[in-house]
């Protein structure tokens, strides 16, 4: 019998997010306000912003693309973004419930802008269905920001992403708010049943999320809980964190209804043909994974025991790992 330990993927950090002003026509507009203090740098809050249409989104199938939209951002500040929403658009399969292109702009907001302490702030711009419909990143002035001139590589940093140059890191920050853009935001609105105490799914994937966060449970991970997570709320000094498939990705994925890099598995469930392994609609079984997953994906299979009533030949690259809570058993039933 193999027993699945919890595994989990690199990443972590964090940064800070949003909450003013709209360039769109604003409907019922509901600010939330956030504070979280730490190495020098401070959460400014998640600003959802619910508008009179919609964009009656679908989870179409191809590519993902954020038409990302600068303004007031030289050129080695726009080099660094380029880079963190290069790595969000690799991560995704589909459209999610979002519009495609996405457009997201990006603005240098003057000092001031701000408050005190507060690196960047997102916006998110949902329609009445909390479908997104685009977003705004203010990123703070008068920070000692680290851009750096190579963003596909890490050799500034540690192994484990610290000790860097002087700084907050400008690709962690990016990462981080574009997570919020894309789904660590809308999720409280558009996916409140899955949020159960301070666990998101807790049935399925099983994602902490920060138990002091004032927002509400949805728009931070728990720091605790996962450590590695970019969607942290808090994001020290001369330190970089990645994207994570989990967390990060699997909260966007189940809450919009992405179809991302990473593949799921539960021990029962319906079983749609073809099967599609996706985060809602997961495979039921390993030999079901290991049939349709395609070859190199990561599988994320719910806790639980995993019956084989033979041998499994498994002829393929898989990387499996476990959801929070617990480990998964293969074997005999």
């Amino acid at each position: 019998m193999n027993h699945l330990g919890l595994s989990l993927f690199a990443l972590s950090g964090v940064a800070l997010v949003p909450q003013r002003t709209a360039f769109l026509s604003e409907q019922d507009p509901s600010t939330h306000s956030h504070v979280h203090c730490s190495e020098g740098g401070r959460c400014g809050g998640v600003r959802v912003v619910r508008l009179d249409t919609s964009v009656l989104a679908l989870s179409a199938g191809g590519s993902f693309d954020i038409n990302d939209l600068y303004y007031r951002i030289g050129p080695e500040k726009r080099a660094v973004i380029e880079q963190a929403v290069l790595e969000w658009e690799e991560l995704f399969r589909s459209t999610g419930e979002h519009q495609n292109p996405y457009p997201i702009w990006f603005e240098v907001v003057p000092e001031g802008h701000l408050d005190p302490g507060v690196l960047a702030l997102t916006n998110s711009y949902i329609d009445f269905f909390g479908n997104p419909v685009q977003a705004l990143v203010e990123i703070a002035s008068g920070i000692e920001w680290y851009s750096d001139a190579t963003p596909w590589e890490d050799s500034e940093f540690n192994p484990d992403g610290s000790r860097g140059p002087p700084g907050f890191d400008l690709l962690t920050v990016m990462r981080h708010e574009i997570g919020h853009a894309l789904g660590w935001s809308e999720a409280y609105d558009k996916a409140t049943e899955l949020v159960v105490g301070t666990d998101f799914d807790p049935g399925r994937w099983n994602i902490g999320l920060d138990p002091l966060d004032p927002l509400g449970e949805g728009y931070h991970a728990n720091g605790t809980i996962h450590p590695d997570s970019v969607m942290r709320p808090v994001l020290g000094v001369s330190l970089r964190r990645w994207i994570t498939l989990y967390p990060d990705v699997t909260f966007v994925a189940r809450a919009m209804n992405y179809h991302v890099v990473m593949k799921y598995v539960t021990p029962v469930g319906p079983s749609p043909f073809p099967p599609l392994g996706h985060a809602d609609i997961p495979y039921i079984s390993l030999p079901q994974a290991v049939m349709y997953a395609p070859p190199g994906s990561p599988l994320l299979f719910k806790p639980g025991q995993y019956g084989l009533n033979e041998p499994l030949v498994i002829s393929k690259e898989l990387t499996l790992s476990v959801a929070r809570g617990g480990e998964a058993t293969i074997g005999a039933p």
